[in-house]
């Protein structure tokens, strides 16, 4: 199963090291760190120490994923679920992690650009409607 990660981060990194060293999983990842001069070194590390494949672009980290763990602040949620329609295939579960986002519709309103949004940790799909940030 190819996943793939946005916000690579404490969250992420849990994750990740809860499945071992043996996962069979392929994994990418991007944060927006990487893009950070001051923390884009710091961030390969990250990757490289969980064992995943570091990307420089969400739709590197999201090509060919069957599943999408979007790890990131609740003010980024939008902007990464529009990214994410972007370069997801079709049939692509995507988890969204952020409960903030959950409890202030954030999410909600970008559910039409994703086949598939699971809120984790509440776990339920969402209804559709248009996300205010999704550029078409």
């Amino acid at each position: 199963m190819q996943i793939g990660f946005i916000g690579f981060g404490e969250a992420a990194a849990a994750i990740v090291e809860g499945w071992g060293p043996h996962t069979p999983h392929r994994i990418r990842a991007f944060d927006i760190k990487t893009d950070m001069p001051a923390l884009a070194e710091a961030k390969w590390a990250d990757y490289a120490r969980y064992g995943v494949d570091g990307s420089a672009g969400a739709a590197q980290a999201l090509a060919d994923a069957e599943l999408v763990f979007s790890l990131v602040t609740a003010d980024q949620t939008g902007q990464a679920a529009s990214t994410a329609a972007a370069g997801i295939p079709p049939g692509c579960l995507y988890l969204d992690g952020n409960y903030r986002a959950l409890a202030d519709g954030i999410i909600r309103s970008c559910a039409d650009d994703v086949s598939t949004v699971v809120h984790w940790p509440a776990a339920t799909p969402t209804a559709r409607s248009p996300c205010p940030t999704a550029s078409r």
